[in-house]
């Protein structure tokens, strides 16, 4: 994900850490799925104010999108 190079090293921390303990464990439980959203990045997880967009096939995640709350709904 080049988005995760673009942030602070404790705000990538962070987020790598939510990644580990949650979204790989059990991503149902802590994404959502983004209504009417076709094309890559349909599922979403939030960590404080950043968003990541990924898909999952099958077992694996495919994370497209690293933002800050402000520009993914701009």
């Amino acid at each position: 994900m080049a988005d995760l190079h673009k942030l602070e090293p404790s705000i990538r921390a962070r987020i790598l850490r939510a990644v580990e303990t949650k979204l790989l464990k059990d991503p149902f439980q802590y994404s959502r799925k983004l209504a009417g959203k076709s094309g890559p990045g349909r599922w979403r997880f939030r960590v404080g104010d950043y968003r990541i967009r990924f898909d999952m096939e099958g077992r694996m995640l495919l994370f497209y999108r690293v933002r800050h709350r402000r520009e993914v709904y701009e």
